[in-house]
């Protein structure tokens, strides 16, 4: 949890320098808008492209696990953590729209 929410600090951080010049032009402002959705995106992707693999194993680890619970709970650890990257992703998604929204 706390690697994730270190993440999202980051991402905040390097947003926001991004969206820092002030007086740009209305080209600059588009080219700087294009170039944040294509971090947010290039994020989402990575986060995504991590934790939906992890989370279908984790289903995977749970349905075959039978009687054994330390198995399933490690299954139910890799699926809640799979719902929590999906959500990392979306929040990184909902801040690039934000920033855009505020330049």
């Amino acid at each position: 949890m706390k690697q994730i929410c270190k993440v999202m600090v980051l991402t905040f951080v390097l947003l926001t320098v991004f969206a820092s010049p002030a007086a740009a032009q209305p080209a600059q402002q588009q080219q700087l808008k294009d170039q944040m959705n294509q971090v947010g995106d290039f994020l989402a992707i990575v986060i995504s492209a991590v934790a939906i693999p992890n989370g279908a194993f984790g289903v995977f680890q749970y349905m075959t696990a039978g009687t054994d619970s330390e198995q399933s709970d490690k299954g139910r650890k890799r699926i809640r953590n799979s719902f929590i990257g999906v959500a990392g992703a979306t929040a990184v998604v909902t801040a690039v729209q934000l920033l855009n929204a505020l330049i």
